[in-house]
Formats: structure tokens, sequence, C-alpha cells
């Protein structure tokens, strides 16, 4: 049964143009009406926050006038008060008229009054001015300043009708509260401080911002301040909008008439000390919230025409195209994910031609080979890649599809498995064979350590069936000595017999203890750690050797930073240096020349060195020179080395091969400190 294929969304829609270009004009006309409607609402809505902000600025701004109404009016009072200070010096009941005449002389006074505590004036001088007596309302606030000593002073306000003055009238009571002195002061230049800085100057110079047709100050009890005419305005009981922002929190707003015009207004809450509680209302003309919504709508409908236009050209375009865009894509996308697997995976993988010219190579080929950008070199190319071996591999004749191939690059050797898989193509030319690489050199590794434990076990196995027909020589010795030692002692040269034997007694005592640790090995149990210093090890070791190598001509040196210790049974660590000595002794092979022991701490962990001056080890069997029974010298068992490698890992260390600084090679040794 045929299944018929349906065509992904974008080949569907370039299928029907005319239900296509119907759809995109539905779509372009619904989004158009969205965006006019969000532009509006959004223009509408920042000329609301900017009016808030506006309102807010000026809120704080009254704030920060009525503050300094008060801090100037704060300065006048402290004038005033050190004016009297100065007049009532001493006792204020000695002051005569001609000390009132000579101080309002000097301080530019209109006139000094004194009072006394029954409202009578005792004292005048009029000094600079027509006024001749302080008028009623002054009278009466000294009757009230005496009858209220809790306020001791208080400021007075008139205009003298005749000389067309401001005064103010500054009444204190003195300390023996006896007396009340009154200051007549030329109020004009205070006038013109609060006509420039006044609640009312800043609504004013706020209305004339551009955007701004009123800023209106308005209580219960009326208008405060407005920059334009009072009469416009309804009482904050005639608006229950007014009445609801007077118990609102937050700035209000409504669109409303002002001078025949749509106005936003903005309405805040305010309080103060100097004026009752009230509204702030902002009037923000909206002709540039209509000229920009205008402008916008223009400009949307303009833009989708054109994007119509465009979209209907797409169509067509598309249509014509769609075969072609869906195979060139799926042809993208399916090599975009093959390049992707080539290049990701793990696996080197190569093609080669028939003329042994690489076609392709993945990132892992050629970091596995030291290669780079392979495509169209010749195999022979690499120098890390042994031609021949990779030769019988790709060549069908052999009969080998795999095999193992060892290269070095950047000094290091890998072990790689090369696996071959032919590549036919009609076209001879380019047929070829597909190489597949796997580095396989920790999987060698871990072959090689468990030969190598293997052997060690066997050779364990081994040493334990030695070991006991040993032990009865070992034992028929240490006796000898020890009777040697204790019955035929000569008188001549006492000292030195018995050093001899004392020495045939130890070493027969350490024989039978790596005895004893053979036996141990084949019985599975590890070693015993302990802290050896190696100074005096390394001391005991050279006084061992020292005669035998300096009979041979071989010059030995020890080396060692003192105080180091290290985490070792002494016994065990003395049959390390030994085996190693011996080993770089054998490799000098009866020629006179060096050996070096050097011990030193690094990094927390302590690192031996035995180096001679000898041949030295090939790089080529570095790797296997510690397998049991492995040795190159004629005559050699292969047991040292592995002996040596066997008590490094019980301690706990590593050890390695390196180019000896005396010529030959450097058996290093790091175990862990004590």
């Amino acid at each position: 049964m045929a299944v018929e294929r349906i065509p992904p969304v974008r080949e569907r829609w370039t299928r029907y143009p005319v239900w296509t270009i119907g759809a995109l004009a539905t779509v372009l006309v619904v989004i158009t009406l969205i965006g006019i409607l969000r532009s509006r609402r959004d223009s509408y809505n920042l000329l609301v926050q900017q009016g808030s902000a506006f309102t807010e600025a000026l809120a704080l701004a009254c704030q920060n006038t009525i503050v300094a109404e008060s801090y100037y009016d704060r300065l006048i009072a402290d004038r005033y008060d050190d004016l009297i200070d100065a007049l009532v010096e001493g006792d204020a009941r000695r002051l005569t008229t001609a000390d009132l005449s000579r101080f309002a002389d000097r301080h530019d006074l209109l006139g000094v009054y004194i009072y006394d505590t029954s409202g009578q004036m005792l004292l005048s001088d009029v000094a600079n001015g027509p006024v001749l007596r302080p008028p009623s309302s002054v009278e009466a606030a000294v009757h009230k300043l005496i009858g209220d000593f809790a306020n001791r002073s208080t400021i007075v306000f008139t205009e003298d009708s005749v000389a067309g003055l401001g005064i103010h009238y500054y009444l204190q009571v003195t300390n023996q509260l006896d007396r009340v002195i009154v200051l007549a002061v030329n109020a004009a230049l205070y006038d013109e401080a609060r006509a420039r800085t006044g609640i009312g100057v800043l609504a004013q110079k706020m209305a004339e911002e551009p955007g701004i047709e009123y800023v209106v100050y308005q209580a219960k009890e009326g208008i405060i301040v407005s920059s334009q005419g009072n009469g416009s305005f309804m009482a904050i009981e005639s608006d229950p909008f007014l009445k609801a922002a007077l118990d609102s929190d937050s700035i209000m707003t409504r669109r409303t008439e002002a001078r025949g015009k749509e106005v936003l207004e903005l309405i805040r809450p305010f309080s103060s000390r100097r004026y009752p509680f009230g509204l702030l209302r902002v009037g923000v003309s909206l002709d540039g919230y209509f000229a920009v919504s205008r402008g916008f709508d223009r400009l949307m409908i303009v833009l989708s025409l054109s994007l119509f236009g465009l979209l209907v050209v797409g169509v067509l375009y598309a249509t014509t195209r769609r075969e072609h865009a869906g195979l060139r894509r799926d042809i993208t996308e399916i090599k975009s994910i093959t390049d992707q697997i080539f290049a990701e995976i793990s696996t080197g993988v190569a093609v080669i031609d028939h003329e042994m010219r690489f076609r392709l190579a993945n990132r892992a080929f050629e970091q596995m080979l030291g290669g780079a950008n392979l495509a169209g070199k010749r195999v022979t190319d690499l120098p890390a890649l042994p031609a021949t071996a990779l030769g019988q591999v790709i060549d069908a004749n052999t009969g080998k599809s795999e095999g193992e191939i060892m290269v070095s690059v950047d000094g290091v050797s890998r072990t790689l498995l090369a696996g071959r898989s032919e590549l036919s193509l009609d076209d001879p030319s380019r047929s070829g064979v597909v190489i597949v690489v796997t580095d396989i050199t920790e999987l060698k590794t871990y072959e090689q350590a468990a030969a190598r434990k293997e052997r060690l076990s066997e050779m364990g196995h081994l040493a334990a069936g030695v070991a006991h027909e040993i032990r009865n020589p070992l034992n028929a010795i240490s006796i000898a000595a020890q009777r040697l030692e204790s019955e035929i002692a000569p008188v001549d040269h006492r000292e030195e017999f018995l050093g001899f034997t004392r020495q045939i007694r130890s070493e027969t005592k350490r024989l039978n203890d790596i005895i004893t640790r053979f036996l141990s090995l084949a019985r599975g149990e590890g070693a015993h750690k302990a802290s050896t210093d190696l100074t005096t090890l390394c001391a005991e070791v050279e006084q061992l050797l020292s005669p035998e190598l300096s009979g041979l001509g071989i010059t030995l040196t020890v080396s060692c930073q003192p105080d180091l210790r290290v985490a070792a049974t002494p016994d065990r660590l003395k049959e390390l240096l030994l085996n190693l000595c011996n080993n770089a002794k054998e490799a000098l092979a009866g020629r006179t020349g060096e050996v070096a022991i050097i011990a030193q701490g690094q990094q927390g962990k302590v690192r031996i060195a035995v180096a001679d001056s000898g041949p030295g080890i090939p790089a080529e069997i570095r790797s296997k020179v510690f397998a049991p029974y492995f040795t190159t010298k004629e005559g050699g068992t292969g047991i040292g080395l592995a002996a040596v490698h066997q008590i490094a890992e019980e301690l706990g260390g590593t050890i390695d091969i390196q180019d000896s600084p005396l010529g030959g090679a450097a058996i290093i040794i790091t175990l862990p400190t004590a």
C-alpha cells in the first residue's frame, strides 16, 4: 500500500500562494491594529510616567522651597535675637531713650520699644522712619507673649499704609521675664527674597515648562497657589475624583479639559508644616501625545503595506525555489551531522586512495599520528608513522585486515590498532580503503603490568621453594661465624677478624630476612613500612660497596640531602639500593667508570637516583627491563630490576628510567616521605 508523504509545514505553505497571501494580509492587518493600539497605550503610559516623575519632582521642590522659607525665617529670627542680646547686655531696666536711639541708628532699625509685663510701653525710639507707635496687632502680640512665657519670642509682619513699607516687628521677653523688647525692622529685603523663592513663584516657573498647562496647590479651604486664575478650578468637596485623590497615597491621573483643550491631569496629596494638607494638581498637554500617535499610525500603515508587498514577492519566489531549497537543506543537514560525527568521534578514521594519499582524516586520527591537515598528503609524509606497517594493513593482498602500529608523537610512544575496510565507488579512481585507528597504549600497559605481576608471582613461588634449601646453609654459616668469633679468634689482628665475622653474621641475617620476605610475597603479605633515615642508610651502602667497587676501578659517589626520612623498612630499602648499584656495576662490564647515588626531597616525596657511566639502556627496551627474567647481559638472570620494581611498588613508590648525566642510564625511584 502506497503511503502519501505529508510535506513539512515550510513546504506546504509555498504550494498554495493565493491562500498564503490572503492569510498574510489578514495577519498583517491584525498586527498593524495591535501595533497601533499598543503604541498608543505605550505612549500614553510613557506620558503618565513622565508626568508622574515631574509631579514627584515638583512635590520635592515644593518641600525644599518650604524648608528654605522656614530656614530663612529662622535666620531672620536668629539675627533679631542677637540684636536684642546686644541691647540688653546688662539690665533692660537701666536702658534710656538715648540708648535706644543710638542702638536703632547703629543697626538701621525703624524703631525700638520696651513694654512692661502689664503691656504698658515704657520706652520707645523711632530712628529711621515715620512709624511712631506699633500697630494694635503688635500690642496684642505683646499681651499674648506676656500671658504665655512658654514662647519667649514671636514675629509680626505688617504693612505701614503711610510709608508703604513692609515691617517686621520682633518681640522677645527678657531673661528676667519683666520686660518685652520690640524691634521694628524694614522687611523689604525679606519680601523680595520671598517673592523670588516662594512656592507660588515655583508654581509659575514650572507652568512655563513645555507641555505643562497649569500647576495648582489646592486645599479644602481653597486655592493656595495657582499658575493661572483660581476661578476655573472646582473645590475639592465638589469633585468626587479630587476627594478620592485626597485620601490616596499615590499619584492619580485622569483626562480632563482645561481652557477648551484636553489635558492629562496628575494629582498628588501634599502636606507641609507651613501650609494645610491638600493636593498638587499638574495639567500636562496631550498635543504631543496626539501628534506622536498619528505619526506612528501612518508609519505602521506604510510599513505594513511595504512588508505585505515584500511578503508577496517572497512567497512567489519561495514557491519556485521550494524543491531546490528543500533538497539543498536536507543535504546540508545530513552533511553537517556527518561532519560533526566524523570530527568528534574519539576513534581515528581516514580514507586513503589507491595512490596512498589521504582523502579524509578526522581530528582523532591526526592527533594519534601527529599530523595536521592530512587531506591530499601521502602516507609517507607522516614521520611518526611506519609506512611498512600501515602498508601491510592497507594492502588487501596480505590477507591482513588489522594490525598493531607503533608510533612516536612528540617523544611519546603509542601503540595503535589499525583496521581496514574497502571503499568501492562507481569511479575506480576514487576508490580506496577506510582506515580505523584505536589507541590501545593503556591497554598494552595494563597487559604488560599484568604479565609482570604474573611472572613476579611465579618468581615468588620459585623463591619460596629455593628459600627452604638456602636457609639451612645460611644457618650453618651463621653458626660457624659465631663459633669463629667466640672460640677461634686470633690474638693478632683480632679486631679486624671480629669485624669480618660480624659482617658475615650481619649479611647472613640480611639474606635470611630476604628469604623471609620472599616467603611472605609467595603468601601474599604486604611490606611493613617504617620511618627510615636515608642519610644513615646511604652511608651503610657506601661502606658496604666501596671496597668492592674500588677494587674494580669504579668510583662510588653518594650525595644525600640531610634529614631525609623515607616510609620504608631499612632492610627493604637497602636491598633496593644494593640491587641498583649491582646492576650499575654489571652495566660497566669490567670497565672503569662512575656510579652515583643521589637522594633529595622533592614536593613532599623523596627522589633517589642511581646513575652510572655505562652504555645506557636503549629507549625501545626500557619498558621491558622490569619484567622478570628479561636481561640483555650474558649470564644475567633478569631478577635484579624486577625485584627493584617489586620493592618500589610495595613501598608505594614509582620507578622510571632516564638518561644519566654521567653518560649511561639513571634509575629514578620516587618514594613517600615518612
